[in-house]
């Protein structure tokens, strides 16, 4: 689980695009799939669905 703090969604799912190459295409919030090192990996990003999975876990529980 990542939280989505400022970043949200499609900048973390761009970071990890950039740093793995068998990254699924496909944009499934708030989920990230991926392969490293014949793992199999799923990201979770916690945040405001409506606001792009922004925001972080601590302020939501507030």
């Amino acid at each position: 689980m990542i939280d989505g703090d400022e970043e949200g969604y499609e900048q973390i799912y761009n970071q990890l695009k950039g740093r793995c190459k068998e990254l699924n295409s496909e944009l499934r919030p708030p989920f990230i799939k991926f392969l490293q090192q014949n793992y199999s990996i799923t990201v979770i990003i916690v945040g405001k669905k409506d606001e792009n999975y922004k925001r972080c876990l601590e302020s939501m529980l507030n």
